[in-house]
C-alpha cells in the first residue's frame, strides 16, 4: 500500500504572477491535445485572450478563466501579453459560449472600465490543422477584434486546403 504523495514543486511550470502553466507547457498539452483529436475525430478548440494592464491584470483574468472553465480544459500563458484555453472536444461555438462566460464573468467582477481583452477563437479541424496554425489563427481573430474595439470575441476564418497547402 502507498502512502499520500507529498506535494509536486511546479513553480519551474508556473508564471509567479498568474499560477497558470507557462508557454512551453501550454504548447506541449496543446500538441497532445490536438493528436488525441485528430486520432478520435473530435474538434479541438483553441482561445486566445489579449490582456492589457500588465501582470495584475493576467492574474485576475487568468483567475477568472479557471474558475469559469470546465476542470478538463486547459489555460495557460502564450506570451507577455496573451492568455490560451485549450477546450478537448469542443467546437468553435462552444470555444465563443465559453469566450462569452469568461467575458461576462470578468466584466461583473471588474466593474466600469475593467480590464481591456481580446478573444480570438480557432477551431480544429475547422480553423487550422495544426498546433501553429490554430495559434496564429486565433491570435489573429482576437488582433481582429481588439481593432474593433475593446472586449471583442472574434472567430478564425475557415481553413481550407489547396494542393496539400493549408490556405486561409
Amino acid at each position: 500500500m502507498r502512502g499520500p504523495h507529498p506535494p509536486h514543486d511546479l513553480s519551474a511550470l508556473t508564471e509567479p504572477d498568474t499560477d497558470l502553466v507557462r508557454a512551453p507547457v501550454l504548447i506541449y498539452l496543446l500538441e497532445r491535445k490536438l493528436a488525441l483529436s485528430g486520432r478520435n475525430l473530435v474538434p479541438l478548440t483553441l482561445i486566445t485572450v489579449r490582456v492589457d494592464g500588465g501582470s495584475e491584470a493576467r492574474a485576475r483574468v487568468g483567475a477568472v478563466i479557471i474558475e469559469t472553465l470546465r476542470a478538463a480544459d486547459s489555460v495557460g500563458a502564450l506570451d507577455d501579453t496573451h492568455l490560451g484555453m485549450v477546450l478537448d472536444d469542443t467546437a468553435h461555438t462552444g470555444g465563443v459560449w465559453a469566450a462569452e462566460r469568461v467575458r461576462t464573468e470578468l466584466a461583473a467582477r471588474s466593474g466600469p472600465g475593467g480590464i481591456a481583452t481580446a478573444y480570438g477563437v480557432a477551431c480544429y479541424p475547422t480553423h487550422a490543422f495544426d498546433v501553429a496554425g490554430l495559434v496564429t489563427a486565433a491570435t489573429d481573430a482576437g488582433a481582429r477584434g481588439r481593432r474593433l474595439g475593446p472586449n471583442r470575441i472574434e472567430v478564425a476564418p475557415t481553413a481550407a486546403t489547396v494542393g496539400g497547402e493549408e490556405t486561409r
